[in-house]
């Protein structure tokens, strides 16, 4: 699997299909929905060029030179098998997978996406706030600065958890850039 174009599928499984060899060449035949079929190189069926990246198709190519022979072995095995280097080779074919690689990449957006709309909710940053931070320096100085609007203000916005009509993010992040003149040292 050195270079650039990675294989899915490894050639090693490919080449238990072959047709013909020419020298270390193996062709095997494929076949496309609405084509006839067509005698191709394993070298360029199932790749995508740069598919792993430089270090994982390395780390790829070393497991390789172990399970190409057990791949070979089973093939030729008509008895019981070690479990436990079949269940390897399976797991590691598996990894491999566009298929895996696609779920994982959705899995992660619709986490990010979900994680994105939750922590949006004005509710939930004022009730982290209220929880973790009861009397942290952050909230005394969003207490000072809110005073600064005046008496009735910040006891509105206090008696709104302390945030009045802005979020406890923008207001955190107001008090903490606020001068040296205006807030307090951490």
């Amino acid at each position: 699997m050195a270079g650039r174009k990675h294989h899915t599928v490894p050639q090693f499984l490919l080449r238990a299909f072959a047709s013909r060899t020419s020298g270390k060449e193996a062709y095997v035949w494929t076949y496309r929905r609405g084509e006839g079929g067509m005698e191709i190189n394993t070298k360029n069926i199932g790749a995508e060029r740069d598919f792993y990246g430089h270090e994982l198709d390395a780390r790829i190519t070393d497991l390789e030179t172990g399970f190409a022979p057990l791949a070979e072995a089973l093939r030729c095995c008509d008895g019981p098998v070690d479990i436990r280097e079949t269940g390897d080779l399976v797991a590691h074919l598996t990894l491999r997978t566009r298929a895996l690689r696609q779920s994982a990449i959705a899995l992660a957006a619709q986490m990010t996406d979900q994680m994105r709309q939750y922590l949006s909710n004005p509710d939930v940053l004022k009730a982290a706030v209220r929880k973790k931070m009861p009397n942290s320096e952050v909230l005394k100085r969003l207490r000072e600065n809110m005073a600064k609007d005046g008496p009735e203000e910040a006891r509105d916005r206090e008696a709104d958890t302390g945030c009045g009509s802005e979020t406890p993010a923008s207001l955190g992040i107001r008090a903490l850039t606020a001068g040296p003149k205006k807030s307090l040292p951490l």
